[in-house]
């Protein structure tokens, strides 16, 4: 998958074989150049053709900057051309690595234009096709207010249907899992204490077979908030500390100096400066996992991989999220409780907490599940993705299936604490695991340990996840000022924006936890 056309998408685990663009623009979850994370606006179709011709130049222009590799250049385009929701600075962390790995950019043609955004379609130098979704002002002369990577079927995509006046969870499963072309969509919502759920479609697309209301299904990196869970269970346990350095919690490592001094909070803050591995070639996966047979062998081999690499940045100097950040805590803690992580998930968070219908390792997923699908050159294809990379990347979220009720259930857990609330873990710990930090200077977006912390116009603010491992996409939403946890999940991958979840959750939201 290619991950992030929403500046805040942090769905980013991928296919072996899938070349997976670093985004410009986030989180991420992935070539956002913004760190918004308001819906996408209602689109208006632009009619003046000097409109059209000033924001396809602007498209233009973009492309010519990222041609350069040159950082004078995009950063005099960045002064110009962008808007101002996001710091110079942090534009240019974003392109330059998209940049040197994947410039130049071929334009191919335009596609779907409205008042406040274009889409082109355009190939990389390795020659795939990719779309283009840049997000503009209103201005006279129009500047980027952001820019995201999906598929080339986004290029074409009609803008989405509003679901503000939206009367019972069925209907609005069904109607956005149309719209959005899903097989299957479930969403769960738990509001003061009572759980209401529903799923509508199929596993397989072309087959009869309909997908059952306690089926698991892939919530790619919602695996963080999950792992990060871990870790304050740990702390709650004394076996470990929040400003615990990698240093102390993995003794006799090998790893750069810049790494030692590292701690546990900065990590799950994605403000540790590791390597954001956003996107793996096989060769990458290859070369990491080498011999080893045991998943556990997999991420010893990938850590110290990672710690053989520079940083990125220095502690605390900027957010980059980061999948190698949670590869990182998985290994601590598997090697704190002496047993592989896989095994950690299911005896110390899925069964204290009654999730019966969550898994973790392929070999362990029921045979009745929704098959995940891709975008294809003649529609959607079914794809499962597995192999090593799950092993390696298991804390940001590889090989994780829950379904709806069970994802919502560990949610309400979450808020209980937020609310004050002692249990699985104490209610300190859960204050501090929901703590953020702002993710840009000038945006409002703030993460926090393993979670986002979000608003949208018209509705309060959350924390949740969102996730996606190319073939399902999944988001997950706390609102604890109105007692409400939602959950949404379709199982299609494609990076068009706002997602299914993303659109189930506002409007939900927009019904049941109002901004006052």
């Amino acid at each position: 998958m290619r991950p992030g056309f929403r500046g805040t998408n942090h769905s980013t685990i991928v296919s072996v074989t899938t070349l997976a663009l670093a985004s410009l623009g986030c989180q991420a979850s992935n070539l956002p150049i913004s760190s918004a994370n308001a819906p996408a606006a209602k689109a208006v179709a632009v009619s003046q053709p000097q409109s059209n011709e000033a924001a396809q130049k602007l498209v233009s222009d973009f492309i010519e900057a990222l041609n350069s590799k040159d950082e004078a250049k995009m950063r005099a385009f960045i002064e110009s051309r962008c808007s101002s929701a996001t710091p110079v600075e942090t534009r240019l962390g974003r392109m330059m690595p998209v940049a040197k790995e994947h410039a130049p950019f071929k334009l191919v043609r335009f596609g779907t234009t409205t008042a406040t955004e274009i889409r082109a379609l355009v190939t990389d130098n390795s020659g795939e096709e990719l779309g283009f979704i840049v997000r503009i002002t209103l201005d006279a002369e129009p500047k980027i207010d952001a820019v995201g990577i999906g598929g080339p079927e986004d290029v074409d995509a009609t803008p989405p249907a509003s679901h503000a006046n939206w009367t019972n969870l069925p209907d609005l499963a069904a109607d956005i899992a149309k719209e959005t072309q899903s097989p299957a969509m479930a969403i769960a919502m738990l509001r003061d204490g009572k759980l209401e759920q529903t799923v509508t479609g199929v596993r397989e697309i072309g087959k009869p077979d309909k997908v059952g209301i306690d089926e698991p299904w892939s919530i790619g990196s919602i695996g963080k908030p999950l792992c990060s869970t871990l870790i304050g269970k740990l702390i709650d346990m004394g076996k470990l500390r929040f400003d615990t350095t990698l240093k102390e919690a993995l003794p006799g490592y090998p790893m750069k100096p810049a790494y030692e001094n590292l701690t546990l909070a900065q990590v799950m803050h994605h403000r540790a400066g590791l390597p954001q591995d956003l996107g793996f070639r096989r060769p990458m996966v290859e070369r990491i996992v080498g011999n080893a047979k045991t998943p556990e062998e997999i991420r010893a081999n990938y850590v110290k991989d990672i710690f053989s690499r520079d940083v990125i940045a220095k502690p605390d100097e900027r957010f980059a999220y980061s999948n190698a950040d949670y590869a990182v805590l998985a290994h601590i803690i598997e090697l704190k409780m002496g047993m592989p992580y896989e095994e950690v998930m299911r005896e110390l968070l899925f069964k204290p907490l009654g999730l019966t219908h969550s898994f973790i390792g392929s070999a362990t997923y029921p045979k009745e599940m929704p098959s995940g699908h891709i975008p294809g050159p003649n529609g959607l294809e079914v794809a499962n993705f597995g192999g090593p990379l799950e092993a390696m990347v298991a804390g940001a979220g590889g090989g994780l299936y829950m379904s709806v009720g069970d994802l919502v259930k560990f949610g309400e857990m979450h808020m209980k604490g937020m609310q004050g609330q002692d249990g699985y873990l104490t209610a300190a710990t859960v204050a501090r695991l929901h703590q953020g930090v702002q993710e840009d200077p000038a945006a409002p977006r703030q993460y926090a340990c393993g979670w986002g912390i979000q608003a949208a116009p018209g509705i309060q603010q959350w924390h949740g996840h969102n996730g996606s491992n190319g073939t399902f996409r999944a988001e997950l939403a706390i609102f604890p000022k109105s007692n409400l946890v939602v959950v949404a999940i379709v199982n299609r991958g494609g990076e068009a924006e706002p997602s299914p979840g993303f659109q189930a959750v506002t409007a939900i939201a927009s019904k049941y936890a109002p901004a006052k």
